[in-house]
């Protein structure tokens, strides 16, 4: 004889077997979450890759007109060398396309239904983190350093003028440094970790007070 209590627990194990998402649907806040950041990585490498462009351009410019312009000779010449490293800053942003783009492309080439694909997505991520991290250590800054050194060269050795070619040089410097400090680190910085088989998406609250720094990690 069927009970009603029988019957009520039949309908509760009936209720969670058709409200239960499939089983491919449990990794879907892990795909949401490296989908996000993937498309917040390509929006802020191209916006950072366009507006340095039209930067150099624009430098690349101004700096041949100046020379062009010029009342001393010495001006001519620091012109001419300030467009020449302008130019150079501007084909190493063309042509040194940032990671974000290229890892977009294999994020959204992985076949999701194949076995493995999440973690060849968190595989995709790491290495774009790790390449963040490597454009912006010190092999961000050797190209930099080459191309000023050569600029100081130009000025001091065969101008003569050791003070405007220290100038110069530590201008093309600063600019470097605020361009690696402006460049995307959206995975390395990204609150999307790796936990065992899954991505969790951590919320930070960094807050001051009178006894110190503290922060609130909310899963």
């Amino acid at each position: 004889m069927v009970t009603p209590k029988r019957l009520l627990m039949a309908a509760t194990v009936l209720t969670a077997v058709a409200t239960a998402p499939p089983l491919g649907a449990q990794e879907k806040p892990d795909w949401q979450a490296l989908d996000r950041v993937m498309a917040d990585g390509l929006d802020s490498a191209q916006t950072w890759r366009q507006r340095w462009s039209l930067f150099f351009a624009g430098s690349a410019v101004f700096s041949a007109l100046s020379s062009a312009g010029a009342d001393t000779d010495a001006d001519e010449y620091d012109g001419r060398v300030r467009a020449i490293t302008s130019t150079l800053g501007l084909l190493d942003t063309i042509i040194k396309a940032p990671p974000h783009l290229s890892a977009y492309r294999r994020h959204h080439a992985i076949d999701r239904d194949a076995p493995g694909a999440l973690a060849d997505a968190r595989r995709n991520a790491r290495a774009l983190a790790q390449a963040e991290q490597s454009r912006t250590g010190w092999r961000g800054r050797l190209g930099s350093l080459i191309v000023n050194g050569g600029a100081y060269h130009a000025i001091a050795e065969e101008d003569g003028r050791h003070d405007d070619a220290l100038q110069v040089a530590l201008t093309g410097m600063l600019v470097n440094e605020i361009k690696l400090w402006t460049f995307p680190r959206t995975m390395s910085e990204s609150s999307v970790i790796g936990i065992g088989q899954a991505a969790v998406e951590v919320e930070t609250d960094v807050y001051l007070t009178a006894n110190g720094i503290g922060a609130h990690l909310r899963f």
